[in-house]
């Protein structure tokens, strides 16, 4: 692999977030969740990114910051030079490490899927495609281990107890 595309995988976490900031609605969005109140008075079509950091050069590799500036709409009573200063502090070991915790569960739970459907599908031949949806729609491990369980010994697809199976958990 090419340096500049293992420096573009590694740096993933702060480059997307930058993405997404770069979008005006996205920081618009941001501000009706954060400070409703204000969102109105703000003129996102002049929103600027400022090019400074605020984090030192010993902790960069660990975490990344935007400065975003967005001045208030002319119809309001702010001045020429008030705007709106939006800080954002990423720690990017966490959020790497949080997004592939998840897709390591996901994982986990279309395999245990995987695995209740082909063992109905060997003893039965057929699973119903609501039962199937019903199994493809389960993410909790503990649950989809309960229903593997039964799948290995159940004598017909009506002894398959969902509600048995989430009371396991």
């Amino acid at each position: 692999m090419h340096k500049t595309q293992d420096t573009q995988i590694e740096h993933f976490p702060d480059r997307s977030l930058r993405r997404l900031l770069q979008d005006r609605e996205y920081v618009r969005w941001l501000v009706q969740i954060v400070a409703p109140d204000i969102e109105t008075f703000l003129d996102f079509s002049q929103i600027t990114y400022q090019k400074r950091s605020f984090i030192s050069k010993a902790l960069q590799e660990r975490e990344s910051d935007v400065l975003l500036s967005v001045p208030f709409r002319e119809d309001t009573d702010a001045t020429d030079t008030d705007a709106l200063l939006i800080y954002i502090l990423k720690e990017l070991e966490a959020m790497a490490q949080t997004t592939a915790e998840f897709l390591i569960e996901q994982g986990k739970a279309e395999g245990k899927q995987d695995a209740v459907l082909k063992l109905l599908q060997l003893q039965f031949q057929h699973v119903p495609e609501t039962l199937s949806r019903q199994i493809r729609n389960i993410d909790n491990l503990t649950f989809l281990d309960t229903l593997l369980e039964q799948a290995m010994t159940v004598q017909s697809l009506e002894e398959i107890d969902m509600n048995s199976a989430l009371e396991s958990t």
